[in-house]
């Protein structure tokens, strides 16, 4: 299957995923304390990116620069995806899979999430996660200066109540066809782009985290 692999790196070496997949691919590097080998650095497609804390930056940065070019199949990939999000077996596997794919598998994710009586977060089929609604991650971050909760940002970008429960991808690892990511103008990336980068790591890249499905899964317009 014709796939281009757009690999976003921080501080680890991706040359163990670069051998597991067919096709062309990029690395996005944002490492600043990791030496990589030259046959790496030294790749027509490695590119020094914004250390931003996140791999959605890259993401975004590739689809605008790209918009009128885009291959027609890309997996949007971590350095260290397997092992951290997905095991070897299932990414492989999941890499020959058509349309688009979530590229998480957590196997003990697929028992629920209980506190006090109330669900709060499980793997309902295999790569999606089911997390309520309640922008906890704020918490512990400072206040988003664009969009400071999920709903903020949900009801900018799509003309829907926001979810009660919200269905997306831990690690925001996944393939997406050129159609779906077409569906959406350039100056929504643009606004994704800004808004995940203005600060270290902002709460707006959390919340874009939990709308991947409502981005390129779903149709939403």
């Amino acid at each position: 299957m014709n796939t281009y692999h757009l690999i976003s790196n921080y501080n680890y070496d991706p040359q163990p995923l670069v051998d597991l997949l067919e096709g062309e691919y990029a690395i996005y590097d944002q490492s600043d304390q990791f030496n990589l080998s030259e046959n790496l650095i030294n790749f027509r497609f490695f590119f020094k990116t914004k250390h931003t804390g996140h791999n959605l930056s890259d993401y975004f940065y590739y689809i605008i620069n790209n918009f009128n070019k885009l291959p027609e199949r890309i997996a949007f990939l971590k350095g260290n995806i397997v092992g951290r999000h997905i095991d070897k077996d299932d990414f492989i596997k999941r890499l020959q899979l058509p349309g688009c794919v979530s590229l998480y598998s957590d196997k003990k994710t697929y028992h629920p999430k209980i506190q006090l009586f109330r669900f709060i977060a499980q793997q309902i089929a295999p790569g999606v996660f089911l997390e309520i609604n309640n922008n906890w991650y704020c918490k512990t971050r400072s206040k988003g200066k664009y969009h400071p909760t999920f709903n903020d940002l949900f009801q900018k970008l799509f003309s829907y109540t926001p979810p009660k429960y919200i269905p997306f991808i831990p690690g925001a690892c996944f393939i997406a066809t050129r159609d779906k990511i077409l569906q959406w103008d350039i100056e929504i990336y643009k606004h994704l782009y800004h808004i995940t980068t203005y600060e270290f790591f902002p709460v707006e890249a959390y919340h874009v985290e939990r709308m991947i499905m409502y981005l390129f899964f779903f149709n939403m317009i």
